[in-house]
């Protein structure tokens, strides 16, 4: 049996379907992908389609139970739109918040 004969089955009405939409129908998509010599991996497109990833969105990433997990990091801007009235918004408020958290962690030590 060839990879591709083992990765494949046949539905319900017979049609033939991948591996990867039997995961995907039962809400999971997996892949295989590799690490690169700088430790990277690419998340195949049809996964960055789903979870709407766009070029440079950010992502958690952390080890649990073995595993690699990333999950897409909300911005805090999004996360407290709406909630405040404020006049006029700093340009990057991620930016923006990660100065004043700066600021006042330097400021405690003196």
């Amino acid at each position: 049996m060839t990879a591709v004969e083992a990765s494949t089955a046949y539905g319900r009405c017979g049609k033939e379907i991948y591996l990867w939409e039997i995961l995907s129908s039962c809400g999971k998509m997996k892949s295989v992908v590799r690490v690169d010599e700088r430790n990277r991996v690419v998340i195949p497109s049809r996964i960055a389609k789903a979870l709407r990833l766009k070029k440079g969105d950010a992502l958690w990433v952390w080890v649990e139970e073995g595993r690699v997990v990333m999950e897409p990091a909300k911005s805090v801007a999004d996360a407290y739109f709406g909630r405040y009235r404020i006049e006029r918004w700093p340009s990057d408020l991620d930016a923006f918040l990660v100065e004043v958290a700066k600021r006042w962690w330097m400021s405690r030590d003196t």
